[in-house]
Formats: structure tokens, C-alpha cells, sequence
């Protein structure tokens, strides 16, 4: 895979960056692959020290403020996953485009972790933050009071825009099991991410699959499901994660892992009846091992914002990523196929924030 070439422009001239090359790893959303940038190659997966080196990139740029450029006004708290998760690289990611512009807007930015969507999200409720990434089925168990939130329920939350989709992902090894029905009566490990346990629980139940069908096995092999496949602790591993992933790479190029596409009711009616899910593809190729595409289903990633947040902000945070998706979409792999499109289209689990409406009007793009 080709690195990310980056060319700064003169200083003067910042905050606009030129990218010539991107080529990172990506989910096609079933209905947003037309709005990928016109001329944008299929993408390939990467290496996670490579993706490094774009996030490296876009921080780095970020920070060629011109002289005299003005100390922060005011900084602003996102809400994210810890450091080296897919969540946190975003949201630096936005805070590097805030930065990149802050002589217009006059704001810093931070970076505040947190364990998980349910903790991020109460973390906002509670004022501890100004925006937090979240995954879009959890967003909307916060707006109807279930699961996590059940009694709860927190009404005031809007989202900004929309990411890459949590695809819920089924690895096996060769020769072993072909059908989600096969897992009957095998040692099956969960990440240990509660929320996409409770998706996968979701999915299995409408095909007449319970935990009890499932041998029961040690608790270390849901630390780190992929890694246990490889090991013969485990004989499937389901995790809910952005494509393409790190351990389901190493897994595909360990021990010949293998993607399960999904079926049933499940993905024919409750996907399309609910606005927080999308049914997902991943490309054939995308991993070792892997030619032909897999199909399943999946939350977005979407930035959310309290419905009291001042519009101006959130437009101002919304245009600051719409309008340079191009050098956004390098901080990660799971970024690479972003469009500003796709960020509109995305925007699900909660209604859109009026700031945030207003920048994709402008734009045409809502």
C-alpha cells in the first residue's frame, strides 16, 4: 500500500493542504458507495504503523500555524476511546483540523477518553465534554431510555455527522464452519466491548440462537478474540469494529481467519427498519486470505453534541472536517473512503444538530 503523501503548502497560505496520494482501507456503506470521490481507487487494507504515519501527517500540518497566530479562545472537549483505538485517532483528527484554522475561530481542542460509547455519551449528558464519537445504535438507546440507558433516557443529544460503520464481524477458521448456524455447540468469544455482545445477542436471537447454544469458555479469551482464534482457545470470534482492523488482520495473516457473511431475517427486515443500522460490505481483498466480499451489519461512528450546544460551534467543528475530508480521511484506515457526502448521509441514531444541518446545507449536501 502506497504511504499517504502530504504536500504543505507555504505557510501563508495554510490552512488548505494538497493530498496527492491517499490510499487507506475502507467499508463500502451498501448505499453511499456511489459517493465516493469520482477517480478514487478501490482500497486496500494497512498495517496500523502505517496508518501512523498519516495521522502523524495530519497533526503535524495541523500544527504549521501562521506567526502569531492566537492562543486559544476557548477549548473544546471530545469525547473518545483511549489512545490507539480508531476513536481516539478521530478525534484528534478533528481537533488537528481545528487547529489548522483556529485564527479564524479562536478554538483549541482536547481530547478526552473514555471506556466505551455508553460512558462517552454520559460523559456529554453530564457537561464533561462538548462532543463525544459514539456508535449510533448506543445514540439511540440514549434518545428511547433502553439497554444502558434503560430509565434514562437522554433526549438532548444531536448528531453532527457521520463516520465509518461498526460492522459486526464473524471470524472462523478454514475448513471449520460456513454458516452462522454452525456455531452451535461451539466455544464462541465475544470482544469485550458490552454493546456489540448485545448486537451480536440481537442478531443470533432472530435466528433461534442463544448463549446457552454456545460452549462456555474462559473468561481471558475475551480479552482479545482474534488473538484466542489463532491460539485454539476459541473456535469463532465476534467483535463489532471498524475495517479494516489490526487483530483481524493479524488473524487473517496467522492463521488463514476467515470472514462469515451474515444472514436472515435480521439483515432482510430489522436492519432496513432501523434508522440507527446499515448493511455493510467488505470488500473481497481487504484482507489475507479473504477474495470474496462479506456481507453483515453495523452501527455508524457519529459525532454527537448536546441539542443546547450554540450552533455556530457545531458548524463551525462540522465545516472544519467537511470541507478538508481529504487530509481527515488520513488518520485512519477505517477513514479512507469518507466523503462529505457519506458524513451527511451518515448522520443517524438521533436528529441532526441545526448547526450541523446548516453546514451540509450550505454545501448541498442535506
Amino acid at each position: 500500500m502506497p504511504f499517504v503523501l502530504l504536500a504543505p503548502p507555504p505557510i501563508g497560505t495554510w490552512p488548505k493542504c494538497r493530498v496527492l496520494t491517499v490510499n487507506l482501507g475502507f467499508v463500502r456503506r451498501s448505499d453511499a458507495a456511489a459517493s465516493r470521490d469520482p477517480g478514487q481507487p478501490a482500497l486496500k487494507s494497512s498495517k496500523s504503523s502505517r496508518w501512523r504515519v498519516g495521522l502523524a501527517a495530519v497533526l503535524a500540518v495541523a500544527a504549521m500555524q501562521p506567526a502569531g497566530a492566537p492562543a486559544a479562545e476557548r477549548t473544546i472537549g471530545i469525547v473518545a476511546g483511549s489512545p490507539g483505538s480508531d476513536s481516539h485517532a478521530t478525534a484528534s483528527a478533528v481537533c488537528a483540523m481545528l487547529a489548522a484554522d483556529r485564527a479564524r475561530h479562536g478554538l483549541g481542542c482536547r481530547v478526552v477518553v473514555a471506556a466505551g460509547s455508553v460512558e462517552s455519551l454520559k460523559l456529554l449528558r453530564d457537561f464533561k465534554a462538548d462532543f463525544a464519537l459514539a456508535s449510533s445504535d448506543v445514540l439511540r438507546h440514549a434518545q428511547l431510555g433502553q439497554k444502558s440507558f434503560a430509565g434514562e433516557p437522554v433526549a438532548d443529544l444531536r448528531v453532527v455527522f457521520g463516520l465509518n460503520p461498526q460492522p459486526l464481524t464473524v471470524l472462523v477458521r478454514p475448513g471449520t464452519l460456513r454458516t452462522v448456524s454452525d456455531l452451535k455447540g461451539r466455544r464462541v468469544g465475544y470482544g469485550n466491548d458490552p454493546v456489540g455482545r448485545l448486537a451480536a445477542e440481537d442478531y443470533f436471537d432472530s435466528l433461534g440462537i442463544t448463549p446457552g447454544d454456545f460452549v462456555k469458555i474462559r473468561t481471558a479469551a475475551f480479552a482479545d478474540p482474534a488473538g484466542a482464534l489463532c491460539a485454539g482457545q476459541i473456535d469463532a470470534a465476534v467483535i463489532t469494529v471498524g475495517h479494516p482492523n489490526e487483530a483481524v488482520r493479524k488473524a487473517t495473516a496467522a492463521c488463514d481467519a476467515r470472514l462469515m457473511s451474515l444472514t436472515g431475517p435480521y439483515l432482510e427486515k430489522t436492519v432496513p427498519q432501523r434508522p440507527d443500522l446499515n448493511l455493510v460490505t467488505i470488500p473481497g481483498g481487504t484482507y489475507a486470505n479473504n477474495r470474496q466480499s462479506v456481507v453483515t451489519f453495523g452501527a455508524q461512528t457519529v459525532l454527537v453534541a448536546r441539542a443546547s450546544t450554540p450552533g455556530d460551534l457545531v458548524y463551525t467543528v462540522a465545516r472544519a472536517v467537511v470541507d478538508d475530508v481529504g487530509a481527515f480521511r488520513m488518520a485512519h484506515p477505517v477513514l479512507g473512503g469518507l466523503t462529505s457526502a457519506a458524513m451527511a448521509a451518515n448522520a443517524v441514531g438521533a436528529p441532526l444538530h441545526d448547526g450541523a444541518r446548516r453546514c451540509f446545507a450550505e454545501r448541498g449536501l442535506r
